[in-house]
């Protein structure tokens, strides 16, 4: 069960120049996984409700998960499915917290830091791989995951510049932003690991419920931690409240749609392209967003860091 996706189609008998569907996909998911992150980070302006925002997202996924679900052709598994509810549950709580410290994250470091921290979390399930199924850990792997631990200290530092625009106004110690580095690094792992346990002990027909079940108990996990959520001014008023709940729906339909992309690229296109592809471009792409749509401007120990966990995060998906 080692590979777990290979190559359904060698490429003969396609018109020379034409990008292959599968690569069109696996664009699509960087692309999309991108606008993801940089919707987040427009949810943290004061015109929005990060806390309605964030419902609102994992809601709309929930009914738009659950619609394909119910009118999926194919075999669909509707049995009690431990496998796909509880992996399912621990990914969608997963899914809540990582929503919550991004949005220390960005405020401490910007996109770019925030993406490498959750980029590094790879780490987690490679370990783990090693220890629970004796999977051999490649001398890359090793690489990415020394380049991982020089990185994550360069990246736990507040960005000045997010001092000189506000975004921080009272800086936290080294000791607190370390702290928020390591939490999310190891919830955000946890939750890749609920995946890699899927991948292993679930059948195909239980795919859509793992979905289904993450995205419903991110939504319930949402709502229960209100109380303790980021809020922003747009609470305040009713446009701004329609404005978050727009931007929330809007979020959740990209949010799905990269998942949906990049599920027919992992069908075929082989997993020793498709992940270090969708890790690398995936935090390039964003990082690109943060300059370009927000004027994020990165610390040389800040670009340091980010260079390493590119390094590290495209090192650390690599398997042969």
């Amino acid at each position: 069960r080692r590979v777990l996706f290979r190559s359904r189609t060698d490429g003969r008998n396609k018109p020379a120049g034409m990008l292959p569907a599968q690569m069109l996909f696996l664009v699509l998911h960087l692309v999309g996984n991108a606008a993801f992150t940089l919707l987040v980070r427009f949810a943290r302006s004061a015109r929005f409700d990060y806390a309605t925002v964030g419902t609102m997202n994992y809601a709309t996924g929930a009914l738009i998960g659950g619609a394909i679900l119910f009118t999926a052709d194919g075999p669909v598994a509707w049995t009690w499915a431990p496998a796909a509810i509880v992996g399912g549950a621990v990914n969608g709580a997963q899914y809540q917290l990582t929503f919550l410290l991004m949005h220390a994250l960005i405020g401490l470091g910007g996109i770019a830091v925030a993406t490498s921290v959750l980029r590094l979390a790879i780490a987690v399930p490679v370990i783990a791989s090693l220890f629970i199924w004796n999977e051999p850990v490649t001398a890359l792997q090793i690489s990415g995951l020394t380049m991982a631990t020089i990185a994550l200290p360069l990246l736990s530092g507040v960005n000045p510049n997010a001092l000189l625009t506000g975004t921080v106004v009272n800086a936290p110690s080294r000791g607190r932003v370390a702290l928020i580095v390591v939490v999310t690094l190891l919830v955000t792992g946890a939750g890749l690991l609920a995946a890699k346990v899927f991948a292993e002990i679930g059948r195909p027909a239980e795919r859509p419920l793992y979905v289904a079940s993450a995205y419903v108990t991110a939504t319930i996990f949402s709502l229960a931690t209100w109380k303790w959520q980021p809020r922003g001014e747009g609470r305040y008023s009713w446009s701004g409240r329609v404005r978050s709940l727009a931007l929330g729906a809007v979020t959740g339909m990209v949010n799905l749609g990269q998942l949906s992309a990049f599920l027919p690229a992992l069908a075929t296109v082989p997993g020793v392209v498709a992940f270090p592809l969708a890790s690398a471009g995936g935090l390039l792409c964003t990082t690109l967003g943060g300059w370009f749509f927000f004027r994020e401007r990165l610390t040389l120990r800040h670009g340091t860091g980010l260079g390493l966990a590119l390094a590290a995060a495209t090192l650390m998906n690599i398997r042969y």
